[in-house]
């Protein structure tokens, strides 16, 4: 039997962590209901991607909210959408629009995460975002169609479904399928499915972190 002392463990740990952490760059979802992870296709949709993490690292999706819950029966998509406006319903600030990078090998099936654009505007993608919760694929050949930049990770879709089944409002113009926390309780903001978004720290930086701790062992015990 093997037995390795704690700075061992903690190098073992570390060199783990480098030589099995994809490269692609994970965000966190953070909402009343829970939290759930996107891993975003950075080499795939490059430029949507990076679009996407200029609103995030501007702090652009913080105190945002998911405004519109989308059902079958009344769109023909199944959706949670955000990015476009904040509990106090103002707009989110938006950049210039993305050049849309919709390819058929990155289908709009359950899980996904893809960008909100206008109709028959294909390049007109800014803040807005989806995920899709159930397959839909009719909007794969939709004006050339919506680009899915990434997807929820694990049991994340747990959280996204949760949000889809609550109660939805219709508060009017970009707010007709509002989801709420409660639908005695109307449209106030803490009654809203808040968004905060940030992107996980890269596994390097983790690695980093754990060769530190392993380097303080080591000094204590020679101590």
């Amino acid at each position: 039997m093997i037995h390795r002392t704690l700075p061992q463990t903690l190098l073992v740990l570390a060199v783990a962590l480098t030589t099995s952490a994809a490269d692609a760059t994970v965000v966190k979802f953070l909402t009343p209901l829970g939290r759930f992870d996107v891993e975003l296709y950075d080499d795939e949709a490059p430029l949507t991607v990076a679009n996407f993490l200029e609103y995030v690292e501007d702090g652009d999706f913080i105190d945002s909210i998911i405004h519109r819950s989308a059902k079958t029966a009344d769109s023909g998509v199944n959706v949670i959408q955000g990015g476009g406006f904040y509990d106090d319903f103002t707009s989110v600030p938006t950049n210039a629009p993305v050049v849309n990078e919709f390819a058929s090998d990155r289908s709009n099936v359950r899980g996904t995460i893809a960008m909100a654009r206008l109709g028959g505007q294909p390049d007109s993608a800014t803040s807005q975002w989806f995920v899709n919760t159930t397959d839909n694929l009719a909007l794969d050949g939709i004006d050339g169609g919506f680009t899915v930049f990434g997807i929820v990770l694990d049991n994340g879709m747990d959280v996204v479904d949760a949000i889809a089944d609550l109660g939805r409002v219709n508060a009017g113009g970009a707010f007709g399928a509002l989801p709420v926390l409660d639908v005695m309780d109307g449209t106030a903001s803490d009654n809203l499915v808040t968004v905060d978004v940030y992107v996980v720290p890269e596994p390097s930086v983790l690695v980093l972190s754990g060769l530190a701790l392993v380097g303080v062992v080591a000094r204590r015990r020679v101590a």
